[in-house]
């Protein structure tokens, strides 16, 4: 309520008494805690997604092995983001600050918009030679997990290139991440080791605060890790790992 732009127009003690108050109250987004008692975060979520396919629904976690495996769950189940819960941050007003902090710029990003750029002007460029692949790289962040649970079967089981994937998520979920997306496909999958030959056929998920770059070692390409500054924000960034790509393969 204290961001001018956000009306908190009702609570609900758990997911049964909130799925009675959404067709009253009729809400733009919602948070969902994981834990709640009668119904649970992850079984409101699904049954909220039957009936209000577009409602913006962010979810409540904590930093803990159960809370991650959840979060995955539910982002897979069509959430569209989550914060997770401060924990041995102090006073319970910093806990609140920086729960705050992340909750409000998370809301307002499925409310914020800006008029749309004037298409510009495209010359013609000179054909240019097709080149050979070498490797992909995927970024992803709100709503990466149901993303790459679609694109991730894709991959023929002889797929030819290394994947590397860029997810901004916390320590602890990416590792998580990395065991559900190795359940939907023959190809190896594994959260990134520093030091790791990168290697055809292999998906290489960027540990969660460890920024995922490639680097030639000699005849070989190996993961690096380093704990960089963020950049806008994130650690593991995206940019990070495309231009480290980019010195590699071109």
């Amino acid at each position: 309520t204290e961001d001018p732009s956000i009306e908190v127009v009702g609570a609900a003690p758990n997911g049964a008494v909130a799925m009675q108050l959404i067709p009253q109250l009729n809400p733009d987004a919602i948070t969902l805690d994981v834990e709640m008692p009668e119904m649970d975060g992850l079984e409101t979520l699904i049954r909220l997604r039957k009936l209000y396919p577009a409602l913006v629904v962010i979810m409540f976690s904590t930093l803990t092995a159960r809370g991650a495996e959840v979060t995955i769950d539910a982002l897979t189940h069509g959430a569209n983001d989550y914060v997770t819960k401060a924990a041995n941050v102090g006073s319970l007003d910093q806990s609140l600050e920086k729960l705050r902090s992340e909750l409000v710029p998370k809301i307002r990003q499925f409310f914020t918009f800006s008029e749309a750029p004037r298409r510009p002007a495209v010359a013609a460029a000179p054909f240019r030679k097709a080149v050979t692949p070498r490797a992909v790289g995927i970024a992803v962040s709100t709503g990466g997990p149901a993303a790459l649970a679609s694109i991730i079967p894709q991959l023929p089981p002889a797929f030819p290139l290394p994947v590397l994937i860029t997810q901004h998520m916390p320590p602890l979920f990416t590792r998580l991440l990395a065991d559900r997306l190795q359940a939907i496909t023959t190809l190896k999958v594994s959260e990134a080791v520093q030091g790791q030959k990168i290697e055809s056929g292999h998906i290489y998920v960027a540990p969660g605060d460890y920024h995922l770059k490639a680097a030639r070692r000699g005849v070989h390409v190996q993961v690096e890790l380093d704990q960089g500054p963020p950049e806008n924000s994130c650690r593991p960034a995206a940019d990070v790992m495309f231009r480290s790509m980019h010195d590699v393969w071109g």
